[in-house]
């Protein structure tokens, strides 16, 4: 998201002879009251100090557009202060340590608005922008230009993280979902997630970006979830508001063996491929056909059902 025309202004004014002109062909001039003019026309502005050597060029540069350049008594360029013509079109502000190192650096133009802040080393950048269609955010590196933080908005999504220089980061955030908050290691590739919307949600996200784990909990209770190789959930133990459960799910994710505490007693059931009870041992519902009413059954019930639910068998 970053530019470098500015420099590129500089090294086209520098390349174009004028800056050198300015700087070595320039001779002292004497200290002299000239008349006052309505309009001055020129291709280049040289101001020197009392000494004659030039300190300050105002010129414009072909196909790049107007810049002012000041520098110190050694001549190196301290600030350039300009205009730049064509597709990102803007002004711009730019500083410089005493080595000629950029520093500071301000630009607006029609695809961004950026403030960007390094040490004499070009190293430890800060940048803060607007960015157009892409968002706005706050960055910081360190001297390796790896090892970042920042603020990045865009979108709905608001994002703060960190970033070290193998590339395991924090983050922490909001989008249409919700809060969230993740972690990684880029060694491993291992990465922790976790969100809070309508349900509380922590995921262990295994090295090809799959869920292996997640336990979440909402108003129906809490449970956590494993999934295999292919990110499908295969097992799942929690606590509804009836009791605790264990389900084991086939390679579909659906449910066919279940292990609960539920209002009336325990129960294992097994179940078909709808997830519709076909044996359970201990405790469940026998429905009177005519009145509707259910009646529990003894834990040390074995009940056979068909896909209708209709039993087959029933012991005791």
């Amino acid at each position: 998201m970053k530019t470098d025309w500015i420099t590129k202004c500089l090294l086209l004014l520098a390349g174009s002879g004028m800056w050198a002109l300015a700087l070595h062909n320039s001779t002292a001039v004497n200290a002299q009251t000239p008349a006052a003019v309505d309009n001055i026309t020129a291709h280049k502005f040289t101001l020197v100090n009392d000494q004659g050597n030039p300190v300050a060029v105002l010129a414009y540069v072909p196909n790049k557009g107007p810049v002012l350049v000041m520098c110190d008594d050694n001549r190196t360029p301290q600030v350039a202060l300009g205009y730049a013509s064509g597709d990102k079109n803007g002004p711009y502000l730019s500083m410089f340590a005493p080595n000629g190192q950029k520093t500071v650096n301000l630009c607006s133009n029609s695809h961004l608005q950026e403030i960007d802040i390094n040490d004499p080393t070009g190293k430890h950048e800060a940048m803060l922008g607007l960015y157009g269609k892409v968002g706005e955010g706050m960055f910081l590196s360190r001297k390796n230009s790896n090892v970042s933080a920042g603020i990045d908005m865009h979108g709905s999504v608001t994002e703060f993280y960190t970033d070290d220089a193998d590339n395991n980061y924090s983050e922490i955030g909001e989008d249409d979902n919700g809060p969230f908050m993740a972690l990684k290691n880029n060694v491993s590739k291992y990465k922790l997630k976790m969100r809070t919307s309508n349900s509380a949600t922590m995921k262990f996200i295994d090295p090809t970006g799959k869920t292996s784990t997640e336990l979440s909990t909402d108003r129906s209770g809490t449970g956590m979830f494993f999934s295999d190789s292919s990110g499908m959930p295969r097992e799942s133990i929690g606590v509804l508001s009836d009791g605790p459960y264990l389900s084991l799910m086939d390679a579909s994710g659906v449910s066919r063996v279940r292990l609960e505490e539920g209002k009336y007693g325990p129960d294992v059931s097994v179940c078909d491929k709808d997830e519709r009870p076909r044996a359970v041992l201990g405790v469940t519902n026998m429905e009177d056909k005519k009145t509707g009413a259910k009646t529990p059954s003894k834990p040390s019930t074995l009940t056979l059902y068909d896909a209708q639910r209709n039993i087959l068998f029933q012991k005791p």
